[in-house]
């Protein structure tokens, strides 16, 4: 597919300040985008009024207003409202560079196995400095084990993630229920919710979103008590549960891991690692004879990739 429809997902919640430099940076793309969703989540400061001065004019943006329900709520509204076959998020504080659309299409058209991209980050404001996930682009393919058994993190940070619709549409819109849980951090379905659903992920090693790093993030810079820490591990924990209902994902999801790591030919040691240590993290579940015939089949792909790998 080489005409890709793309949309740009826009949260906004009291973001007065820099909402207006999201959008710019979203409508200033090398590659044109055919339509940017802003969704203002009940701001009470100016936010709303900066989003429409900055949409004046520009016939592809759509605002879309609510009540405050938290950012999980405004991903389910711009994905509501949104027509596009790839979506790109974008916090209302962050900035694309120019060609971020650009880059992030040519691996979906020139790969067309692939679900998700994301890419690197640079911070800017208080802090600097950039953000890579791996030294270089990398294909993770689908890894539903790897999330369910390790619970391991593969993606990024809202501003630098886009995923095919269909694939999206395979969790959102998520249920109300969750919005009270996921008021901030809701990236994280993004990265585990899609991996649980089984999303095909690429790492694109280009930094190309600035992520601004101020007083007032929701998230970013703020230390977590072990109170908070335990309660998002119980809220994390029921969105793999709901994923995993609602997807499909067998009770036996430990079946799939060692044909999750025969996707890659030649797997790097880092993936050999995670893989392992999944099955560690998953030993309450997991006779020793079970993890012993994972192990092996692990292995045998990594030291010797044309045996295939697989276990017993």
């Amino acid at each position: 597919m080489t005409n890709l429809r793309t949309s740009v997902l826009i949260n906004c919640y009291n973001y007065e300040k820099y909402v207006a430099d999201a959008i710019r940076s979203a409508l200033n793309q090398t590659r044109p985008v055919d339509e940017i969703i802003v969704v203002d989540d009940g701001s009470s400061d100016a936010s709303l009024a900066r989003i429409r001065e900055a949409a004046e004019g520009a016939r592809n943006i759509v605002v879309v207003t609510k009540t405050n329900e938290g950012q999980l709520s405004a991903f389910n509204a711009g994905f509501e409202n949104a027509t596009g076959d790839v979506l790109f998020f974008l916090d209302a504080d962050d900035v694309y560079d120019a060609d971020h659309v650009e880059r992030a299409c040519r691996v979906y058209e020139e790969n067309p196995q692939v679900d998700q991209v994301w890419t690197g980050f640079r911070r800017f404001g208080v802090q600097n400095g950039e953000y890579r996930s791996c030294a270089r682009s990398v294909y993770f393919g689908r890894t539903v084990a790897l999330a369910c058994m390790g619970q391991k993190y593969i993606g990024g940070v809202t501003s630098t993630v886009s995923v095919r619709r269909g694939v999206a549409a395979r969790v959102f819109p998520v249920g109300r229920e969750f919005y009270a849980k996921w008021r901030t951090r809701a990236d994280d379905w993004l990265s585990h919710g899609m991996a649980v659903a089984g999303s095909r992920k690429y790492y694109l090693d280009a930094v190309t979103v600035n992520y601004r790093i101020h007083g007032s993030n929701n998230y970013a810079r703020k230390k977590q008590s072990d109170d908070k820490k335990e309660e998002y591990m119980k809220f994390r924990s029921a969105m793999y549960g709901h994923v995993r209902e609602i997807t499909g994902v067998p009770e036996n999801v430990d079946a799939l891991l060692v044909s999750e790591f025969r996707q890659h030919d030649r797997p790097p040691a880092a993936f050999f690692r995670m893989y392992m240590k999944a099955v560690w993290k998953h030993k309450d579940a997991l006779t020793a004879g079970r993890m012993l015939s994972l192990w092996r089949g692990l292995m045998a792909h990594y030291l010797f990739p044309k045996s295939g790998g697989r276990a017993s």
